[in-house]
């Protein structure tokens, strides 16, 4: 699966998280995205996780961005371990940030849902950093 081109790339993830007030304060569907494709069950993908979120960036300290640089024991967490683990792996794999605005926080779930539905048909399984389909 490839980027949609609706999405707009944002930066390299971890200098996302460290600027949240430069992303929009709106609800989005967002990617994690290598710059390289790996293999995937079938074909490959740059896509390591989708995701949605009432506001993704902004001054709050409840915008997704600002609650994955923090993160208490959920997956936020977990997904900034293996990406880490990742970089430190592999001196090319640098996780970058793409992000489409919706009008609301149920139009961005039902496009999450609709773009891990399609990377399921496409590849036979999820992105490796989502647990389920939305």
């Amino acid at each position: 699966m490839e980027i949609p081109v609706e999405f707009k790339y944002i930066g390299r993830w971890f200098d996302a998280l460290d600027e949240p007030e430069r992303v929009a304060a709106s609800p989005a569907v967002y990617m994690i995205a290598l710059e390289r494709p790996f293999p995937r069950f079938r074909g490959t993908s740059r896509i390591l996780y989708v995701g949605s979120t009432r506001r993704i960036g902004g001054q709050t300290s409840t915008c997704r961005l600002r609650t994955y640089r923090n993160p208490g024991n959920g997956h936020g967490k977990y997904i900034g371990r293996v990406l880490r683990f990742l970089m430190a792996e592999r001196a090319d794999a640098v996780p970058l940030l793409y992000m489409c605005v919706k009008p609301d926080a149920n139009a961005a779930r039902r496009s999450e849902r609709r773009l891990l539905r399609q990377y399921k048909y496409e590849h036979l399984e999820l992105p490796p950093l989502n647990r389920r389909t939305g």
